[in-house]
């Protein structure tokens, strides 16, 4: 998937000789600017599926085995309240799909009709912090290559990070793997941060007198949210930078 959408966005950006020497992008955007074309946003729901990577997986567990039903998909065990009473699909085929590239903590279910089985989350070590299958399969090689081990109870992601930065020379390898878990964290927290600000500037026009257009419980739900979102972040802060090794 990712190898497609590599070619796709090369052949976006490359002049083409129909187009007057101008790539496809480039002249979206000399149509967009004259009105030659309407324009047409893309849902992030519909650009996440076109991202999205799926499998089929059998639905183990069950009475026979003492264990509420679950299923593994790319290296972890994922299940739901939904999933763990559907005792019936125990041995059959159901649908997974990574929806979200950047959070493999969650992961979508369907039946093989199109059903929806709803969101699955993954069961410890992969349940805490955000990050992709990528990360997750570059993690498990260092596990298995024993370069350090997984703590029970411990998120590997968590664990993997503080194995690269507590090396003893002290310098930062240069792992793609520990720099695409940074970046997806940064996104995380910048995320994070930005909707705490917006309940902040809600919660501003809330006390003002001179808007009437906001109701409490618009006001009162903001409040809970961003109380909740200021308790997570406190609750686990981001390991600090680090500068990386140039040899």
């Amino acid at each position: 998937m990712r190898r497609s959408c590599w070619i796709i966005a090369n052949n976006n950006a490359a002049p083409h000789t129909h187009l007057g020497g101008r790539s496809p992008l480039a002249y979206l955007e000399f149509a967009l600017d004259r009105k030659r074309i309407p324009a047409r946003y893309a849902k992030t729901s519909a650009v996440q599926e076109i991202l999205s990577f799926r499998k089929l997986c059998t639905v183990r567990g069950g009475l026979h085995d003492g264990r509420r039903p679950f299923v593994h998909f790319s290296n972890a065990d994922y299940s739901s309240d939904l999933l763990a009473r559907r005792h019936d699909l125990v041995g059959q085929k159901i649908w997974v799909t990574n929806h979200l590239e950047d959070d493999g903590r969650v992961a979508m279910a369907s039946l093989q009709s199109g059903e929806s089985l709803g969101v699955l989350r993954a069961a410890p070590p992969w349940h805490s912090l955000p990050h992709s299958l990528q990360v997750r399969r570059a993690v498990l090689h260092l596990v298995r290559k024993e370069k350090f081990r997984l703590q029970s109870g411990r998120d590997a992601i968590e664990e993997f990070i503080q194995y690269v930065e507590a090396q003893s020379s002290k310098k930062l390898p240069v792992h793609p793997a520990y720099l695409e878990a940074r970046r997806i964290l940064m996104d995380q927290a910048e995320r994070s941060i930005g909707q705490s600000l917006l309940a902040s500037a809600k919660r501003r026009v809330c006390a003002s007198e001179s808007t009437p257009s906001v109701t409490v419980g618009e006001c009162a739900a903001d409040s809970s949210t961003d109380q909740a979102s200021d308790q997570d972040s406190t609750r686990r802060p981001l390991p600090p930078l680090r500068m990386a090794a140039s040899d």
